[in-house]
């Protein structure tokens, strides 16, 4: 019983605040810190999104609904644009209203995070470690490659609504994409 007026008082305060959400103040997200990190014959990614919260989208974090971040990442030939690998995987997010828990997933691991701290939890929904991306003998040798890694957050609908909200718009509609230096096979090489 109480969940379910908890659930519509929640709703009723997101639908109201959705009439004001083509008044967002964005902002701009972008990639920071790649790192690539060989191990054995294995290159791994690791990196972050940065500047990608705002007050309004931690309103939406806390509502109790699901939010998804999904990920692009793409491997390719420098020159000729051949992809090589192509990877999607999702981070989400949902915040247990009763408890004060957030709960994160990461598809890529399998592995679900729980946490009490929102900037903990907005360090671990956008952070990507340890991604095993190539091996050695997906390149071919002396040609230079670079990967590309893109991300977008899915619309939501709220419940006791029917209007996606398009969370897309808390970021200017702007998918934050970062694209690493040319490397070549010798990159595995110790």
């Amino acid at each position: 019983m109480m969940d379910k007026f908890f659930e519509g008082l929640i709703s009723s305060i997101i639908s109201l605040g959705s009439l004001f959400f083509p008044f967002i103040q964005g902002v701009e997200p972008d990639f920071a810190d790649l790192q690539l990190a060989v191990q054995r014959t294995q290159l791994y990614l690791n990196t972050r999104i940065v500047n990608c919260y705002s007050e309004d989208l931690d309103k939406v974090l806390m509502s109790g609904q699901e939010i998804r971040l999904h990920f692009r990442l793409e491997a390719r030939t420098e020159r000729g644009n051949k992809t090589v690998l192509s990877r999607t995987f999702f981070h989400s997010m949902k915040y247990n209203i009763i408890d004060q828990v957030f709960s994160v997933y990461l598809s890529e691991r399998d592995v679900e995070q729980q946490y009490r701290d929102i900037g903990t939890v907005h360090d671990a929904f956008t952070r990507v470690e340890e991604l095993a991306v190539l091996r050695a003998a997906d390149l071919e040798a002396g040609r230079s490659y670079v990967l590309e890694i893109s991300a977008y957050l899915d619309p939501v609908t709220f419940v006791g609504s029917q209007d996606k909200i398009d969370l897309m718009l808390f970021w200017n509609n702007q998918k934050p994409v970062l694209r690493s230096q040319p490397f070549t096979d010798s990159i595995f090489q110790f």
